[in-house]
């Protein structure tokens, strides 16, 4: 089975959800999958990766037998500091993301990660292109909720109810949520 994991971050990088990640796509290509990995350079504290390989090269040729391919895509590593540094990493890997994974071979599983949010635009932008895949949303955060409760967005407002929408669109489009 052909499996694509897509999160922002991914070991060597300390991000919970990299970590999460790569138990998935090391055990699914364990167990004989062909397993890709889209994920961004930049580092889940701000810039660049410093541990550990880089990226295996970024024409996603496999690694070794029963290792997860890793796609890593540029990305600014402008970290946390503020909400537009945060949104200049997430917006640049997300447009990364959604070109790469049009530009996949058919995959028959595609799991978004919510990191970035709406990272599950590039699984549904692979689907259109690949109608059989199937979608998974893996799901740590809930969005627009959070930035609303962080106090990023106003409830209600023209920015809430747009990203809403969105999700909304996205949502009709997965196959499962985890």
């Amino acid at each position: 089975m052909r499996v694509t994991i897509a999160n922002l971050f991914y070991p060597p990088d300390l991000a919970p959800s990299g970590h999460l990640a790569a138990s998935l796509a090391d055990h699914r290509a364990a167990l004989g999958d062909d397993v890709t990995v889209v994920c961004g350079t930049g580092s889940y504290l701000g810039g660049a990766e410093r541990d550990g390989p880089s990226s295996q090269p970024p024409d996603g040729r496999p690694g070794a037998s029963g290792e997860p391919r890793v796609i890593r895509l540029w990305t600014p590593a402008l970290g946390k500091a503020n909400t537009a540094r945060r949104l200049g990493d997430y917006v640049t890997f997300l447009l990364g993301a959604i070109v790469r994974l049009l530009f996949l071979p058919r995959q028959d599983v595609v799991i978004a990660l919510t990191s970035p949010p709406f990272i599950l635009a590039a699984a549904v932008a692979h689907r259109l292109v690949h109608p059989r895949t199937r979608i998974v949303l893996w799901s740590h955060d809930v969005y627009p909720d959070a930035a609303e409760a962080w106090g990023t967005i106003r409830p209600g407002r023209t920015v809430s109810r747009a990203l809403r929408s969105i999700k909304r669109w996205l949502l009709r489009r997965v196959d499962h949520v985890v």
